[in-house]
């Protein structure tokens, strides 16, 4: 074969060849446009699924966000429910807290004492001499009126919150069945917090304390001289809520631990200074002359 022809050989040959290579070239260009796409597929599938995640993130809150407005309702209304059951059963005593305590203390006195200082004679001055008697724990004894006083009893803690009860009393002497000095409360006000003297309204309150004694000077008496106290508490409480809550019994078992160991406590200390005070009037002509200018 000669040049020429080896050449044109040749020529033809880089001739079949081109198309290959553009062909080649297509397909690099189509793999590669694939290639992008795939990846942007991948990234509008990843996009797609941050937004499907995120609504579903905003689809449970919303529902999570309604399960607690539902149950806050839920919640408000079974006490707006209770509260309208409470209103309904304020006029039923039955509904009421009640509590009853009971206390009595003896307490003996000297037997010296100076002539016609008994203690008799004590116990029947005017009324108003208990106001120079010393309250227990920081209480304190005002006199309103000839036989009217007003007792400040001093600060109690009922659960979480304090309360300072003020009661005006009755103080009078009777003589049947027995000689006695009896106090008779005529109202009773806490106060407080807000909510403490909110409580005024809900409950109602009683108590009667009377002072008899055995003297030295009694024909008919062997006994020592001494002066007993015996006082009841009644009490109805209509619970406003949150107390209410506690339920009655509950409640009934608290009130009546308050106020038997606030009576004792008071009863006891109060019936012991009276004695004390007799001790001294009773050995004292100067403290008994001072003592006549407060009765009145």
């Amino acid at each position: 074969m000669s040049v020429r022809s080896a050449a044109t050989v040749g020529g033809l040959g880089a001739a079949n060849l081109r198309p290959q290579a553009r062909l080649s070239s297509a397909r690099a260009r189509l793999l590669t446009n694939v290639s992008a796409q795939s990846a942007k597929g991948v990234h509008l599938r990843r996009y797609g699924a941050k937004l499907n995640t995120s609504r579903v993130r905003n689809v449970r809150a919303d529902r999570q966000k309604g399960s607690v407005t539902r149950v806050r309702a839920a919640a408000e209304g079974s006490i707006e429910d209770q509260m309208a059951e409470i209103r309904g059963r304020r006029d039923d005593p039955r509904w009421w807290v009640q509590a009853r305590v009971f206390d009595e203390v003896e307490v003996p006195v000297s037997i010296d004492r100076d002539e016609g200082a008994e203690l008799n004679a004590y116990m029947t001055l005017p009324v108003s001499q208990f106001a120079l008697v010393e309250m227990p724990l920081g209480g304190k004894l005002e006199r309103l009126d000839e036989d009217l006083f007003a007792v400040y009893v001093p600060r109690v803690a009922v659960f979480d919150f304090f309360v300072e009860p003020r009661l005006e009393c009755y103080v009078t002497h009777e003589t049947d069945p027995v000689r006695s000095v009896k106090i008779v409360s005529r109202s009773c006000e806490v106060d407080g917090s807000p909510f403490v003297k909110s409580l005024n309204r809900c409950f109602d309150f009683h108590v009667e304390t009377t002072f008899t004694w055995t003297s030295a000077d009694d024909e008919d008496s062997f006994e020592a001289p001494a002066i007993v106290s015996t006082s009841i508490i009644d009490c109805l409480f209509d619970p406003p809520p949150p107390l209410s809550l506690l339920g009655k019994s509950v409640l009934e078992a608290a009130a009546n631990a308050i106020f038997s160991t606030t009576l004792t406590s008071l009863q006891r200390t109060f019936i012991q200074n009276v004695s004390k005070d007799y001790n001294r009037w009773a050995k004292d002509s100067q403290y008994r002359t001072t003592r006549q200018k407060h009765f009145y």
